[in-house]
């Protein structure tokens, strides 16, 4: 479960933690709900991680959006052409390991190791005008476990938070 951590945050005095696991997990946390209003809009936070990495790599955290037009609301990879997301900053660097039961086989990710990056996601225009919400989301193998995934300093700019 993701819980507010004070130890090494970004910017003190907290930040959002969750460890790495042992274990097979699917782990996540949802934003409130922000109305988009610009094609131009943009996500970024701050965030390290330390995840179980050897000769593979086997536990990772994506970035996923809601949107009521994009697979009837499921949540869905930033990335996927669907939503239209690119990386300026801080791209996913991994591909997680097919064949150990991680939930997240298969798809880019965060893994391995990282001090703190900024990460900034420009949306594009298929959310323009639409209520979305973000979704942090970690999945991790059946084996071993590292340090986890530390989230600090998030920002949306182009869009407004709901009532």
């Amino acid at each position: 479960m993701f819980v507010t951590s004070t130890v090494t945050p970004d910017t003190p005095p907290n930040c959002l933690y969750l460890p790495d696991q042992d274990g097979i997990s699917d782990k996540v946390i949802e934003t409130p709900s922000f109305t988009v209003n610009s094609n131009s809009a943009q996500v970024t936070f701050h965030h390290r991680w330390d995840m179980e990495s050897s000769d593979a790599d086997y536990d990772g955290c994506v970035l996923e959006i809601s949107s009521p037009n994009i697979n009837n609301g499921d949540y869905t990879d930033v990335l996927d052409p669907a939503v239209g997301g690119t990386f300026a900053t801080g791209d996913y660097n991994v591909v997680i390991f097919v064949g150990a039961d991680n939930p997240l086989s298969g798809r880019r990710a965060w893994g391995a190791s990282s001090p703190y990056v900024t990460t900034t996601l420009n949306l594009g225009a298929n959310i323009n005008g639409r209520t979305i919400k973000f979704r942090f989301r970690m999945g991790t193998d059946q084996a071993s476990a590292n340090q986890g995934w530390r989230i600090d300093t998030f920002a949306i700019t182009g869009a407004s938070c709901g009532p």
